[in-house]
């Protein structure tokens, strides 16, 4: 923001993948990323683009997940240090239907590339079907 008007600084990248008549999409939303405690901000949206109702079960209140890596080695979980609800919970996704899911969090490494994997913690399936897990979308983001 600058003057009370939004400066949009640059188009994130949006990874997407489809599973189980699910279309799973993740961005880093204020990309790009800024080292040394800067706020960061993660998006995932499922969206079911099949034609019948699809369920999906978490099995604690984490809904996502968000993990930097460089060169092999762990260096950022989303995760680390919340805790979270121990309930089991299903949210039904009718056709057509987005779910979003949005991740907040201070970003404390150091500048350089990273692996990024992205994942949502439940599974999916269609009513009364074995429920799956959903495909992890990857990619390579840069921190400044």
């Amino acid at each position: 923001m600058e003057g009370g008007v939004l400066q949009v600084q640059g188009i994130p990248q949006v990874e997407e993948v489809s599973a189980r008549n699910l279309r799973v999409r993740f961005s880093p939303v204020n990309e790009p990323l800024t080292a040394g405690g800067m706020a960061v901000w993660w998006a995932f949206d499922i969206q079911n683009v099949g034609a019948e109702v699809v369920n999906l079960t978490f099995a604690s209140g984490q809904r996502a997940e968000v993990v930097l890596s460089h060169e092999g080695v762990e260096r950022y979980r989303w995760s680390e240090g919340k805790a979270f609800t121990q309930a089991l919970e299903t949210v039904t996704i009718a056709p057509g239907e987005i779910l979003p899911i949005v991740l907040n969090d201070e970003l404390t490494v150091e500048a350089g590339r990273y692996d990024l994997r992205a994942t949502i913690m439940g599974v999916a399936g269609p009513q009364g079907a074995e429920p799956v897990p959903l495909p992890q979308l990857t990619l390579t983001v840069t921190v400044q």
